[in-house]
């Protein structure tokens, strides 16, 4: 068939505008790889529901029934460690609460990165008495977990020293201490532990909250228990592997500042922040991912991202209501995001505890870490469900 001079000459007419298209969506299919171009006009969101069959991984021990806190560190050789803070034990292996006791802090390693068909042993510390804290503090003082990372060879963990008080909770956070393995691919009843070398006055701020290792450097984010603000710090990634956290740099703002030349304080990361949460590198979004429990008062699990671990971090933006929420005497709590393990796009845990014993002694479905899974999507794609 003959194409006459008339449209011939349309065609022609129309290339500039077909072409104009066609780069419009090239850079619309480049940018829906770059998410952080499209900040504008989408923004991530986490589709989540509950994951029972995961639970099931921390309900498989007789003599570990139950703890809080629940940071995952990836050991490699698909080993994950679990740092749990005040811990039910029952050495005895009843698997009965009402003969557990109380330690302050516990571990656990799991075997495989699918929490659904891994295997995990639990390790706490022993004394004459009987079950103690993994990691034991002196002085009436204890440890209950920050975050934890691998930096080569090395597992460092760190830790909050918590003083009792007389405040309405009968504690309070006093300072960081750190911890060094040098030999984590071995169980941990056979770990050589040292403390790391850490400065004393860090301006009130608890560092270690969550920890992440990229650029040769060692990067920790600390929060200030008396106003929720979050603040970041680095080191250099060889003072790391050698224990030494003493030359620590802060993100002032706007640069790094040494923490001999900080006069008053660092800058400010974002506000809002809970002692415990998590901080990873989304790749398929592009963005760093923040994850926490709302607030106190907020039993949600909410999440900020940004372009750059330094910022600037979003709003905090809630996408879960854990359906302990309709039960007001329940207490929802330490929310965090564990990047480490697969089976979906996203895993979090979150923690439901009592103040009442005999409610927490008899209910086992309270006070072990609870399961959650998501989807990460943008804002345009829920609207298409």
């Amino acid at each position: 068939m003959s194409m006459g001079r008339d449209n011939l000459g349309t065609i022609k007419n129309a290339v500039p505008v077909l072409l104009a298209a066609a780069l419009v969506l090239a850079w619309w299919g480049c940018t829906s790889l770059c998410p952080e171009k499209l900040k504008a006009l989408q923004e991530p969101f986490i589709a989540a529901r509950p994951w029972p069959e995961a639970d099931r991984l921390f309900r498989s021990d007789l003599c570990w029934l139950g703890g809080d806190g629940a940071y995952s560190v990836d050991l490699g050789k698909k080993r994950v460690l679990w740092l749990f803070g005040d811990s039910l034990i029952d050495s005895a292996g009843s698997g009965d609460r009402r003969n557990a006791v109380v330690v302050r802090n516990s571990i656990a390693i799991q075997q495989g990165y699918d929490p659904t068909t891994s295997g995990i042993t639990f390790y706490w510390g022993t004394t004459k008495q009987g079950a103690d804290a993994y990691f034991r503090c002196d002085n009436g003082s204890w440890f209950w977990p920050g975050s934890g990372i691998r930096v080569e060879d090395i597992l460092m963990v760190f830790l909050i020293r918590i003083h009792p008080a007389s405040n309405e909770l009968g504690f309070e956070p006093a300072d960081t201490v750190g911890f060094s393995v040098k030999n984590p691919d071995s169980s941990p009843e056979k770990w050589e532990i040292a403390t790391l070398r850490i400065p004393k006055n860090n301006f009130g701020i608890i560092i270690g909250s969550a920890a992440l290792c990229m650029d040769d450097y060692l990067y920790a984010f600390g929060t200030d228990a008396t106003n929720g603000e979050a603040y970041l710090v680095r080191w250099p990634v060889s003072d790391a592997e050698e224990g030494d956290l003493s030359a620590m740099s802060w993100w002032s703002g706007d640069s790094w500042c040494s923490h001999d030349r900080v006069e008053e304080r660092p800058g400010v990361l974002f506000p809002g922040a809970q002692m415990e949460y998590t901080v990873h590198y989304e790749s398929s979004w592009c963005l760093f991912v923040q994850v926490q429990t709302g607030g106190f008062t907020d039993r949600r699990l909410a999440f900020r991202t940004a372009p750059k671990i330094t910022g600037p971090w979003s709003d905090q933006k809630p996408f879960y209501t854990p359906a302990e929420d309709m039960d007001k005497d329940l207490l929802v709590y330490a929310g965090k995001a564990h990047h480490v393990l697969e089976g979906s796009e996203m895993i979090v845990t979150y923690a439901v505890n009592s103040l009442d014993m005999d409610m927490l002694v008899s209910d086992k479905a309270l006070y072990y870490p609870v399961f959650v899974r998501g989807s990460l999507l943008w804002r345009q794609e829920r609207a298409r469900e």
